[in-house]
């Protein structure tokens, strides 16, 4: 078997702020765009034993290509009056994705060349338009702080699959969703806070293609275009002491969530596929304890949660465990170190058991230079090769699905970034708002 890969990213920010009086109203524009491209050669082979005249050996080629466009404008206006702020904005995202995949085979017994089963060709094409508007109230006076928004995002999207029967699918949404924040500061770095907000979160472009991708010749794939947003509403009660240590009780509902799903079609095929089916209630405690050591600093969470997913038919308890260990070494002006641990315990979902426990490493270097306006950042994610390890249980009624997964996870990086400013004052890279970045880790 053979996997290679090769990707390439681009990424443009302008961030422009007017401040428009001496008490901190200000005007904020900021335009993105960040392009993406992926090439991707997986070959492997099948072997079919036939008995009686000798085996026969498959090979298969699935060469693929994906770019992602995405473009976003976001400007927001902030006027403060003594101890009230207020806050109008707006929001537009377009992306635009295309994906290209094929498949060649070849009986390499008979010595045969590869050709390409244009059957199997997925060529698909995704574009979204988002628009958003949002407006914050925030009264702050000592020792309370209140906030209060107000957002509404209109989307719409179109997905096109240009293979065989040309499908071709468009739908839009519009959801309002409302926030507040009450903090209350209780002296010497200690304070409580209560917090609500709703939002959606919405599939990738992967989930609503509707190619029908083989896995074997016994089971196969399936996007699904219908799939809406998940809907999900979130409360908090948060205990901040000696502005350092963090505690935190949650709680979570999602509507229409996203459920994978396995299903016997027939008597020799396996469906894999995805759909809003239920819901799921999760409530946890979250606890971050940090120390800093000379040139070490740490920072230790942990959280552990108890989750109800439910639909018509069933309901699934599962009870969660997350530690981290966040750790940075200062070696010097220009040169941090920093190894990334992270635990989590095996779990189940509504249909999905997953067997294995993971342990990730990450370790990432950073360097700066030229009066920190070039920062370079390299190292290595999944150190351990922890989630190309595991095993899953899909459980369907009766039907189970058992899988194995054995594959390079461990990812070697490395990235240099350019910082500029024309202005007097140089904005620095660390604290940069990119207007996007959401969007393009969903897509």
């Amino acid at each position: 078997m053979l996997n290679l890969r090769k990707s390439n990213t681009n990424n443009v920010t302008l961030n422009y702020e007017w401040k428009t009086d001496t008490l901190g109203s200000k005007l904020n524009l900021i335009a993105d765009y960040v392009g993406e491209s992926e090439h991707d050669l997986y070959e492997y082979e099948n072997k079919y034993t036939k008995g009686i005249g000798g085996d026969s050996i498959i090979t298969k080629s699935q060469p693929s290509f994906e770019r992602i466009n995405i473009y976003s404008t976001q400007v927001d206006f902030t006027k403060i009056f003594s101890r009230h702020q207020f806050t109008l904005g707006a929001k537009y995202v377009n992306a635009g994705i295309n994906y290209d995949n094929k498949l060649y085979l070849g009986n390499t017994t008979l010595g045969g060349t590869l050709s390409e089963d244009a059957d199997e060709r997925d060529d698909f094409n995704y574009f979204e338009q988002q628009y958003a508007i949002y407006g914050m109230y925030r009264y702050t006076s000592r020792p309370w702080d209140v906030q209060v928004g107000l957002r509404n995002e209109y989307t719409e999207w179109n997905t096109r699959q240009r293979v065989k029967t040309q499908l071709h699918s468009s739908r839009n949404d519009n959801n309002i969703f409302p926030s507040f924040f009450v903090r209350k500061d209780m002296g010497q770095g200690n304070a409580l806070s209560l917090s609500y907000t709703q939002s959606i979160n919405r599939p990738s472009y992967q989930m609503v293609n509707p190619f029908i991708f083989h896995l074997s010749e016994t089971s196969y794939k399936e996007g699904n275009p219908y799939l809406k947003g998940e809907l999900l509403y979130n409360a908090a009660l948060q205990f901040v002491l000696k502005s350092r240590y963090i505690f935190s009780l949650s709680a979570l509902f999602i509507d229409r969530k996203i459920n994978e799903i396995y299903e016997q079609i027939g008597e020799k095929q396996t469906r894999y596929t995805l759909k809003n089916d239920g819901n799921s209630k999760r409530l946890a405690l979250y606890l971050e304890i940090p120390f800093t050591w000379g040139i070490w600093n740490c920072r230790n969470n942990a959280e552990l949660s108890q989750s109800i997913y439910q639909n018509s038919d069933k309901r699934v308890n599962d009870f969660g465990v997350v530690l981290s260990s966040i750790n940075r070494f200062r070696l010097s002006k220009q040169l941090t170190a920093m190894a990334n641990l992270r635990y989590i315990r095996h779990y189940k979902r509504l249909y999905l058991i997953q067997k294995t426990d993971y342990f990730g490493v990450d370790i990432e270097g950073d360097y700066n230079c030229l009066k920190d306006k070039l920062n370079i950042n390299f190292g290595v994610k999944d150190l351990l090769n922890s989630r190309g390890k595991n095993q899953q249980i899909f459980k369907n009624g009766e039907f189970e699905h058992h899988t194995d997964f054995h594959f390079i996870s461990r990812k070697f990086f490395v990235s240099a970034t350019f910082s500029f400013s024309a202005g007097l004052k140089r904005a620095s890279q660390h604290y940069k708002t990119h207007s996007n970045r959401e969007e393009k880790e969903r897509m």
